[in-house]
């Protein structure tokens, strides 16, 4: 019996043997939408591990490579997350990490955020306090 994964190899291959069929698909917004589809199987299948027929196929039908739609998510989300947690992730120059998932972001965010906490209650510590007047 064929995996899961196998199984939506080949329904994102039949999806693209419908779509390049002569009369099969009726009118723009039909053949729009079975597009849509089988670019969103060829994600899901590439998002678990890299197939390159899928790539391949998801490649020929989208605007953008997979891997150029990774990387602009990646991005998006690592600005999210340091909006939100109000820390940089990323070091100017070679220094800078590479994060390939969210967790990993939001794991580093959560250590430098620490760690910036710890700075302003080292500071407050080895500060004198102030007389008010």
């Amino acid at each position: 019996m064929a995996s899961l994964r196998e199984k939506r190899i080949a329904l994102a291959q039949l999806l693209e043997r419908q779509y390049l069929k002569r009369g099969a698909i009726r009118g723009k917004l039909q053949r729009k939408r079975l597009r849509g589809l089988m670019l969103d199987v060829s994600r899901q299948i590439l998002h678990e591990a890299d197939e390159p027929t899928i790539q391949a196929l998801h490649d020929r039908y989208s605007d953008l490579t997979y891997h150029e739609r990774c990387e602009i998510d990646r991005e998006m989300s690592q600005n999210f997350i340091e909006e939100m947690f109000g820390v940089q992730l990323e070091g100017k120059g070679d220094d800078s990490e590479a994060f390939d998932n969210v967790d990993d972001m939001l794991l580093k965010a959560a250590e430098r955020l620490q760690a910036n906490n710890e700075q302003v209650i080292q500071r407050k510590r080895s500060s004198p306090p102030s007389v008010a007047a």
